[in-house]
């Protein structure tokens, strides 16, 4: 037995080397199709889209506004909402929150889409990521912290795409 005999099992190897690289590949492509895959690039959320909505302020008045929706959620513009109410608001030059004072000077309130929580009255509201709509010209919330944090219940009908909005308090524009 000469030295190339002894090495014969690795000849047959190359062979057997390159059926199982093209297995691997293939079954790498057959997962990579049938496997569903969600993607969202640096955390980003479903889309949403903006339409005109019809905002009801019970005993008040009605009027267009541009919202955004997301599934069935609606997102309320804060800037304008509050200006229509005479609610004290000012946004930030980056545009990621809205501060001001809600009815009371003493009852001050930020709406802090970056750090995704709203301060008002002395308590911290922690928002989730997908509570807060951040665009190149405006600043929307959920419109659930309307009336959880600010006492504006909102009640959305998507199919007449109508805002009810109703409150207790003694508004400004009142």
């Amino acid at each position: 037995m000469n030295k190339v005999d002894a090495y014969t099992p690795h000849r047959c190897s190359r062979g057997m080397h390159q059926l199982i690289f093209k297995l691997l590949v293939t079954g790498m492509i057959v997962f990579t199709l049938l496997h569903p895959w969600v993607c969202y690039s640096h955390g980003a959320l479903p889309a949403f889209d903006e339409i005109p909505v019809n905002l009801n302020i019970k005993g008040i008045c009605s009027m267009e506004v541009d919202a955004m929706i997301r599934g069935k959620e609606i997102y309320l513009p804060v800037t304008e909402i509050f200006t229509i109410l005479k609610i004290n608001n000012h946004l930030s030059v980056g545009m990621d929150s809205v501060s001001g004072f809600f009815i009371n000077p003493d009852a001050n309130y930020v709406i802090d889409g970056a750090l995704n929580r709203i301060y008002y009255d002395g308590k911290i509201i922690f928002l989730e990521e997908e509570d807060v709509i951040k665009t190149e010209t405006n600043f929307y919330l959920s419109a659930k912290y309307f009336g959880d944090v600010f006492g504006l219940e909102c009640r959305f009908d998507f199919r007449n795409l109508t805002v009810f909005m109703e409150t207790t308090l003694e508004l400004p524009l009142i």
